[in-house]
């Protein structure tokens, strides 16, 4: 395979994330589904390119914003992957704000990367749909 790079901006992303709430662990508190349209992702790429081992790595970037009144100490996004006849492939939930770093107070900005290194051959390429796992304040 001949290594490449893939870089889509992915206005769709952030769309997406405020859209929609999704707790895998218990109900979803109305303050939580409220706060999502004041979480904004910008600048965000998909990249994939070859890794060492061969394998493919793909990688999501952008900055998350807090637009909102509260302090959030962790949010946690699930990114769901298709194949080429929209058929789900991939779902992974991974922390777009980690607990174990500072928390982003109202205003604040900050870079992610989101890395996956086995996501099935036949995802499609397209970015992936982020949904809103769970948000957690401080």
């Amino acid at each position: 395979m001949v290594p490449r790079t893939l870089v889509v901006v992915c206005g769709l992303l952030a769309a997406c994330s405020r859209e929609k709430v999704l707790d895998t662990q218990g109900p979803v508190a109305p303050e939580v589904k409220a706060y999502v349209r004041n979480l904004e992702l910008t600048g965000t790429e998909i990249k994939a390119h070859e890794a060492f081992s061969g394998s493919q790595l793909v990688e999501i970037t952008g900055k998350v914003t807090n637009k909102g009144d509260k302090t959030v100490g962790q949010v946690d996004v699930i990114c769901i992957f298709y194949d080429m006849t929209n058929r789900e492939v991939s779902r992974q939930r991974v922390a777009l704000v980690r607990g174990n770093a500072p928390p982003l107070k109202p205003g604040d900005s900050r870079p992610f990367r989101l890395p996956f290194d086995d996501l099935p051959k036949d995802w499609n390429q397209a970015p992936p749909q982020l949904v809103i796992a769970a948000i957690k304040f401080v």
